[in-house]
């Protein structure tokens, strides 16, 4: 694990004619089997794109993944994931189906 504090994880929602935040809370990232040292947890994860569900009141990083695979990513769908692989681990490129968009972050304090 890299020591860095995990993200926070922010959703927002219409109530009415309000947004609101519906939930607000760090993420708990979990151990990737057969990875020693590597972290990850689910941002939010649908199984389609464009979503069927966005009017649900579902919290997107806690739906069940389903279908071929190792459960981590649907096949067709949306895969927004937090990974934290810490200073000197080795993870082999991945073969997802879709594009991938990698955003590392570097963590500082902004004063």
């Amino acid at each position: 694990m890299s020591g860095l504090p995990s993200p926070r994880r922010i959703v927002t929602a219409q109530e009415g004619s309000v947004g609101v935040v519906w939930k607000d809370a760090p993420v708990i990232p979990q151990a990737v089997p057969g990875f020693d040292g590597a972290l990850a947890a689910p941002m939010w994860v649908c199984d389609s794109v464009p979503t069927n569900d966005n009017n649900e009141k579902v919290d997107g990083a806690e739906r069940e993944v389903r279908g071929p695979g190792l459960g981590i990513a649907h096949e067709n769908g949306t895969n927004h994931r937090f990974t934290d692989i810490g200073p000197g681990l080795y993870i082999p490129m991945d073969n997802f189906s879709g594009p991938q968009y990698p955003y590392p972050w570097r963590a500082g304090l902004v004063t």
